[in-house]
């Protein structure tokens, strides 16, 4: 019991004056009689009545509950591809393809749009930026620390820079094995945070090194549930790399095919017969990136690295561009603009074509900007930039 229902209340263990005072010693009494009279046990060192602990899973999920009425921040892309959203905070991607086909040199291509750059930087396609300096975490298992080096040499080499910032952190984890690499990753996590006031993002060249059997289930899904929980816990996305199956187009066992659910973004790397190797996306929460549309790269000797080339479909527009222009000078002749049923009857009388096909190409010359519309609704050949 208690004792001191008076001016002041004592702790009847350590006979110290409690800190009320006032109305609060009127409610604490009221609370205590309360508790008293239904049996509820009373806390003697605080003369509070006892409160059990709380189940800690509902403390969770209090902690985990959607409130309506608080509205998340807008989208914020940390890395885009070829002007398409691809990682956001608290997320995963994944980069599969068959082995030697680049997944390496992209990696490096993403770490190297996060370094300051110059606006002319070939970045393979990728978009980011980094002004709150805040530590970029790269980790490889896959190839020696000597090439290791060089692939780093090459981002920041790629970037336009001497040397990479000091919030830029690579890792060699090659031969530590899964348990050790995996809680070096989690140490570096938390170190950087600590350092750099957060994380800009977490790459990891190797996910199946992170794991000892790719084929196992419950490990797998345990693995990608806590790589899932670490973004979301720093507020990053992690971007990794995990391989096809041999012979496949099917990402290596089931560690594979989890990450393969629970990315917002997988994209695939296919190399073609010309050593050329396109970078796409099918399988995204948001928009993909249609194999016809995605950059393409190829090694470069002369310039030590991977370098972008034409897409095919900037290939196919570029020649079909070529043709579409010399019909509009045919068509134009010696007008300098046209209205738009004009053209499409021009078209129709110089190729001998229906009024259909002569429409649709009309429609193309406008699209591939053969053709611009003046202030006057007229249309007129598009002059070339000028050149210095």
């Amino acid at each position: 019991m208690c004792y001191g229902f008076g001016k002041e209340f004592m702790n009847p263990t350590t006979n110290n004056r409690l800190p009320w005072q006032g109305p609060q010693i009127d409610e604490a009494k009221a609370n205590l009689w309360e508790a008293f009279e239904q049996g509820r046990p009373i806390n003697f060192f605080t003369m509070t009545p006892y409160e059990p602990p709380r189940d800690p899973i509902l403390e969770m999920l209090d902690e985990r509950e959607i409130d309506m009425d608080i509205e998340p921040p807008p989208l914020r892309p940390i890395y885009s591809l070829a002007g398409t959203c691809i990682s956001t905070p608290g997320n995963l991607t994944s980069f599969t393809g068959a082995a030697k086909n680049g997944k390496s040199a992209t990696i490096g291509a993403a770490v190297a749009s996060a370094l300051p750059h110059a606006d002319d930087a070939d970045l393979l396609g990728f978009t980011s930026s980094n002004p709150d300096h805040t530590a970029l975490l790269w980790f490889d298992s896959e190839q020696s620390p000597d090439d290791f080096w060089h692939c780093v040499y090459r981002a920041v080499r790629r970037a336009g820079l001497q040397k990479p910032p000091a919030w830029l952190h690579a890792y060699s984890l090659t031969g530590l094995g899964h348990k050790r690499a995996w809680e070096a990753v989690r140490a570096a996590m938390e170190a950087a945070s600590d350092k750099h006031d957060g994380l800009h993002s977490i790459l990891i060249d190797g996910f199946a090194d992170m794991v000892a059997d790719v084929n196992d289930a419950e490990e797998s899904n345990s693995f990608v549930a806590e790589l899932h929980d670490t973004a979301i816990r720093f507020d990053c996305p992690i971007l990794g790399v995990i391989h096809f199956n041999p012979g496949s187009e099917k990402s290596r066992g089931h560690l594979g095919s989890q990450i393969e659910r629970k990315a917002e973004t997988n994209l695939a790397l296919e190399k073609d017969s010309d050593e050329t190797t396109v970078l796409y996306s099918t399988k995204n929460r948001r928009a993909g990136i249609p194999k016809n549309l995605g950059p393409r790269f190829a090694f470069s000797t002369e310039a030590g690295m991977h370098v972008t080339v034409e897409s095919r479909q900037s290939a196919k527009d570029a020649e079909k561009r070529d043709d579409l222009l010399a019909l509009a000078r045919d068509v134009f002749g010696d007008h300098p603009a046209m209205r738009y049923s004009d053209v499409v009857l021009g078209i129709k009388k110089t190729r001998s074509v229906s009024d259909r096909w002569a429409e649709r190409e009309a429609g193309k010359m406008v699209k591939l900007t053969v053709l611009t519309k003046s202030v006057a609704g007229l249309y007129q050949i598009t002059k070339p930039a000028s050149t210095k």
